[in-house]
């Protein structure tokens, strides 16, 4: 414990004279009781002054030639690996250095690391790291490697996980990273690989957005056009790849509220509306005009529920598992008249009971519930009266919205143990936003 304490001070001492080593190029002066060292700062495989190699160097009383060479050295033997071996999954000189047997015998790893790579591209110190993550990584070093905040935020823009709570001014500033990613991969050796990892995250990523957030931002498409001598590219200046994504779903955010709109009176869809929706939903243009029709008829013309309806048209949602659940939850849950609230959510039960899938609906729910866990909506509270129905197993399932958790926890009654083992699992996962939740759920009632 005493070692671990001194360690600990020692990682903290160094980095912060990081910042001003890496300004002025000199070794950082650490005083260390009852003698000052003097630790080298090291750069990495791409010359740029790294803050976890300086740390390794100071904790293990390394001198700069030490250190240069074992980069060297690390930097020649990834160099040399193929590229489906192994070895290719260390995001960097440090990280295999860290890793590899004969070396991580001999070197005591930092108790503290600054934007350690590996970390920003994987959720859990378990998880491998791929090939793709890693070019993306090294790609954001190569393009920003002399600011570790920016190569930080330029991964977080691809890989981020927060992007359903993001606001617009950040998303506007992941477009222009993910942007700066894209002019970059085009110089790349991986071109098409990165590329297409690039593409693919970060549209799973927008897909997650919130409608009102993707209506305010603002993007212009980058043409190629030369600048005038001087001139900066604007900042709302996006590559062409990014700026046809965020014009998808700034279309797909008018079709939706179409759909909500057509509960309570006459909407016109275009043949661009049903494309958006055969492209969000991953079907043809006449499955989405008949996934329109079919909703429109689950809805009298004073905008009442009508049960029978979407029941019969249940066949035809179905088809969409995927995605009709979260839809239907997220944008026409508020579109349904108080009286009939009820129907409504014993209809979406009985739809994933039919679907089979109430592990999707289960999620959809709980993030919903923990997206905002410092506020309380109405939606709350259904949320959690329709996630114990979805708990139960389907060929029993219980048709009485009315039941409460106590009435579960008590009786379990025809539970479905396997999508209680999901909760339990997707609980534990997002413990603290719901613990926060459950906490101002605790503070408004005792207001």
């Amino acid at each position: 414990m005493p070692y671990e304490m001194e360690a600990m001070q020692l990682c903290l001492k160094i980095l912060s004279g990081f910042r001003e080593a890496r300004n002025t190029g000199t070794p950082i002066l650490v005083n260390t009781q009852p003698r000052e060292i003097t630790v080298p700062l090291i750069s990495d495989e791409n010359l740029y002054p790294d803050p976890n190699l300086t740390l390794m160097a100071g904790l293990n009383n390394l001198s700069l030639r030490s250190m240069e060479t074992l980069v060297q050295k690390v930097d020649v033997w990834l160099r040399s690996q193929k590229e489906s071996t192994a070895a290719r999954k260390y995001a960097g000189v440090y990280n295999a250095a860290l890793e590899l047997p004969k070396l991580s015998a001999k070197i005591k790893k930092p108790l503290v690391e600054l934007n350690n790579v590996k970390w920003l591209i994987t959720e859990v110190e378990e998880d491998s790291v791929s090939s793709d993550k890693v070019h993306i990584a090294q790609l954001a070093m190569a393009t920003a490697g002399t600011s570790p905040q920016k190569v930080a935020k330029m991964i977080k823009s691809v890989y981020g996980d927060d992007y359903a709570g993001i606001t617009s001014t950040l998303l506007g500033e992941r477009l222009s990273l993910s942007s700066d990613l894209l002019y970059a991969s085009e110089k790349a050796k991986q071109k098409t690989e990165v590329r297409k990892e690039l593409l693919g995250n970060l549209q799973m990523r927008l897909d997650q957005v919130k409608d009102h957030v993707i209506d305010e931002i603002q993007v212009q498409e980058d043409k190629g056009e030369p600048l005038a001598p001087g001139a900066a590219k604007p900042l709302d200046t996006v590559h062409a790849n990014v700026y046809k994504m965020v014009s998808f779903y700034k279309g797909r955010s008018q079709t939706r509220k179409k759909m909500v709109g057509m509960v309570h009176k006459p909407m016109a869809f275009t043949a661009r509306d049903y494309e958006i929706l055969a492209k969000d939903f991953r079907i043809s243009i006449e499955d989405a005009e008949e996934l329109v029709r079919k909703l429109k008829s689950s809805f009298d013309q004073d905008g009442h529920f009508k049960k029978n309806a979407f029941n019969d048209a249940s066949s035809i949602f179905q088809k969409y598992e995927q995605k009709i659940f979260a839809f239907l939850w997220h944008h026409m849950k508020d579109a349904i008249l108080p009286e009939d609230r009820v129907a409504f959510l014993n209809a979406l039960q009985s739809l994933t009971a039919r679907m089979n899938q109430p592990k999707r609906a289960f999620k959809v729910l709980l993030e919903d519930i923990c997206a905002e866990p410092d506020s309380l909506q109405f939606s709350d509270n259904k949320a959690v009266m329709l996630a114990n129905l979805i708990l139960h197993r389907p060929e029993k399932a219980l048709a009485n919205y009315e039941i409460t958790p106590a009435d579960i926890v008590m009786q379990r009654h025809d539970l479905d143990s396997e999508v209680v083992e999901y909760a339990a699992w997707r609980l534990e996962k997002e413990k603290e936003q719901f613990f926060s939740k459950t906490n101002t759920i605790h503070k408004k009632l005792i207001e």
